[in-house]
């Protein structure tokens, strides 16, 4: 959830940037190429004006065939006008007597931050997007300021700054939101899967509707959890199988066992080997009738025979048999806790699971230790 929330905030928010940062750039590059479009349109005025004038070369000259027009687009261009050899000529009002940089020895236009102190502009220095143009022995250079360029530039900063910010906290809210329904199945499918076990093979997870690779994962695990319970039914049938069938045979084996065995002209060497016989048939006997409860036990088949008892009466009991028990093995037994209550429980078989924790202990305890 924690990955799929990182991922979904940080996509979004770097798409947000980069899309902000693609815009600026793409409305500043239009904004300069209307720019320069005026830039070319309004040359073109000049240079009609300064044919009709017969191309002056004097200051006066080109003053007079200038000082209108410059005058009625003061409010946007400046104008600077030189001759071959880099004289100033003249110098549009609004330039205050500052002079125009120049552009690059291959460009055509160039932007330069020129601190031009212009009074219409407060004093300050102005950006401005430069034209270098020749018209006969002229050479004319025509700026227009961007302001306007840069003021858009500023409120995209802006905006970026508050939308990034903000992009990146929604994304995470939408993130957790679509993580919380994406893992939903998921979260399902484990809850489930977590209740199987050898109890319970029959449950299966919910397959969802969606038919996407979720569910073919919840297909999956189901077809996996059937071959399990298969598994499981064809063990304890044999376990339960087995056991049964071969209680018949060691049953009929005891009996002919015993039957040798009160024979009085049997030999020694002979009674003393079905003694052993009729030893190895019990142990075996008892084998299979633990195989068949863990069959039954498995199976929910078998009833345990649930008593109301005494927890600090029955421990005590065992503690006593316990402690007889260690000091027949070389080892020492001592009763720490005995709570009382009353539990319900079948007294058999909890005696039998203690004494085989208590056969453990014994079995792996040093001489002389202490359970």
């Amino acid at each position: 959830s924690f990955r799929l929330i990182s991922f979904y905030a940080t996509v979004a928010t770097v798409t947000a940037f980069v899309t902000l940062w693609v815009g600026e750039m793409i409305v500043e590059r239009q904004m300069l190429s209307g720019t320069d479009l005026m830039l070319d349109a309004e040359f073109a005025e000049i240079d009609i004006l300064l044919a009709e004038a017969g191309t002056p070369r004097t200051a006066e000259e080109v003053e007079a065939a200038m000082r209108d027009h410059t005058l009625i687009d003061a409010a946007i261009f400046f104008f600077q006008v030189s001759d071959t050899n880099g004289n100033v000529l003249f110098r549009s009002r609004n330039l205050v007597g500052e002079t125009i940089p120049l552009a690059g020895a291959t460009d055509k236009y160039s932007v330069t931050l020129a601190n031009l102190r212009i009074r219409a502009h407060g004093g300050e220095g102005v950006p401005i997007r430069v034209g270098d143009y020749d018209s006969g022995p002229l050479r004319l250079k025509i700026a227009s300021s961007l302001t306007a360029q840069r003021s858009v530039r500023r409120q995209f900063h802006t905006l970026m700054a508050a939308a990034v910010p903000s992009v990146f906290l929604l994304s995470l809210a939408i993130g957790y939101f679509l993580s919380q329904v994406m893992l939903k199945p998921l979260r399902v499918m484990q809850q489930t899967a977590q209740r199987i076990g050898a109890n319970n093979l029959k449950e299966r997870i919910p397959v969802p509707d969606s038919r996407d690779e979720i569910t073919h994962l919840a297909e999956l695990l189901n077809n996996t959890f059937d071959r399990l319970e298969k598994s499981f039914e064809q063990i304890r049938q044999f376990t339960a199988d087995s056991s049964h069938e071969l209680k018949t045979p060691l049953s009929i084996i005891r009996l002919q066992a015993e039957k040798v065995l009160e024979a009085p002209d049997l030999a020694g060497p002979h009674r003393v080997a079905m003694s052993e016989l009729l030893g190895e048939v019990t142990r075996l006997e008892k084998v299979i009738n633990q195989l068949l409860l863990l069959a039954r036990a498995e199976s929910a088949a078998h009833q345990l025979d649930r008593q109301s008892l005494s927890v600090a009466e029955y421990v005590g009991q065992f503690g006593e048999d316990a402690e007889a028990l260690a000091e027949s093995e070389g080892r020492r037994f001592r009763l720490v806790t005995n709570e009382t209550g009353q539990v319900d429980f079948d007294p058999s078989w909890m005696r039998q699971v203690l004494f085989n924790l208590l056969s453990n202990a014994i079995k792996y305890s040093p001489p002389d230790g202490e359970i």
